[in-house]
């Protein structure tokens, strides 16, 4: 990374323009130094992107938070789909089952959704492995004895994941494997 990657190329009608980069390493360090106001320290210098949003924008209009969290607000690029939440729940027979709380009313409940997940399995070819070869199963019992608690609950914990909504009435369908994690299936 040089000075020349956060510089602005002029042009021949007294304009400038951004300089082309061609790492989105690059393009990430301009969208933190823009937002946090960070280049030369002087905020209005020409050469330069800039914002005039302070850093400290933040701490004036709301409730301590986090910075990264105010740095993904304010860049428009980042801007992510609703989720639904999901979770991959162990009972204590040893099945471990996909679903949603159901916070509609209480005592929340757990809704198995398993028909909108599919369990994907393969051999890997000979001469490859796994980097982990500890199930989910196993990983739950192991934080289970660590935290002192039942195996549901610190499944339902630790087993929360956030994924896409499905823009239309029909709901998106999920593959997992224990290893790669979850994808759209078919």
């Amino acid at each position: 990374m040089t000075k020349r990657d956060f510089m602005k190329d002029a042009l021949s009608d007294n304009k400038s323009a951004a300089n082309s980069v061609s790492s989105f390493v690059i393009q990430e360090h301009r969208a933190i130094r823009t937002a946090l106001n960070v280049i030369g320290g002087d905020i209005n210098h020409e050469q330069f992107y800039n914002s005039p949003k302070p850093a400290s924008l933040w701490w004036d209009e709301s409730a301590p938070i986090d910075w990264s969290a105010e740095f993904i607000k304010q860049t428009a690029f980042r801007k992510s789909t609703p989720q639904e939440e999901f979770t991959l729940q162990l009972s204590d027979t040893g099945e471990l089952n996909w679903g949603q709380i159901d916070r509609t009313s209480l005592p929340y409940t757990f809704v198995k959704q398993n028909n909108r997940f599919t369990t994907e399995s393969f051999s890997l070819a000979k001469g490859n492995c796994w980097w982990f070869d500890k199930s989910a199963q196993e990983i739950f019992h192991y934080f289970a004895e660590k935290m002192d608690g039942d195996i549901e609950r610190v499944s339902q914990k630790l087993g929360v994941i956030g994924l896409r909504e499905s823009k239309s009435d029909k709901p998106i369908h999920w593959a997992w494997h224990e290893q790669l994690g979850i994808y759209q299936g078919d």
